[in-house]
């Protein structure tokens, strides 16, 4: 384990000493402006595989639910009535929920893991650009 004992007991220092490096405020000035970071196109596929992932578990989740308490939908198969489109759905979700859930687990890990990637690697390249020109790193 990390010894925190050293950090707790270091007596408090002036935040404008850690500020001096990194950015310089102008006498006068009440805030200082935030670097924008790049946008990270992972992030959408991050949300849009990470929604649909949700969608398919809570369909799976209705799906299983209808198998185990009665309904209507068995009284409506049983009279030869044509299945309505949520019907469609839960017997899509019955044949395939499954493998899409995992296809979509995959597809989220892998998006993820190249979302937190490139931000490792603009922080690395980020790092290497300050340290060869002088300025000290965050």
């Amino acid at each position: 384990m990390i010894a925190l004992a050293p950090v707790i007991s270091r007596p408090r220092e002036s935040a404008s000493k850690y500020m001096s490096h990194h950015a310089t405020i102008a006498p006068g000035a009440t805030h200082v402006a935030k670097v924008k970071e790049p946008f990270n196109p992972f992030y959408v596929l991050v949300v849009l595989v990470g929604t649909a992932f949700a969608i398919t578990t809570f369909a799976y989740g209705v799906m299983a639910y209808r198998a185990v308490s009665p309904s209507t939908v068995t009284t409506q198969k049983s009279a030869g009535q044509e299945p309505t489109s949520g019907e469609k759905l839960m017997e899509a979700v019955d044949e395939y929920g499954m493998q899409a859930m995992g296809v979509e687990l995959a597809v989220l890990g892998v998006v993820t893991v190249a979302a937190m990637g490139l931000d490792r690697l603009r922080t690395l390249k980020n790092n290497d650009t300050s340290s060869s020109t002088g300025a000290k790193p965050e």
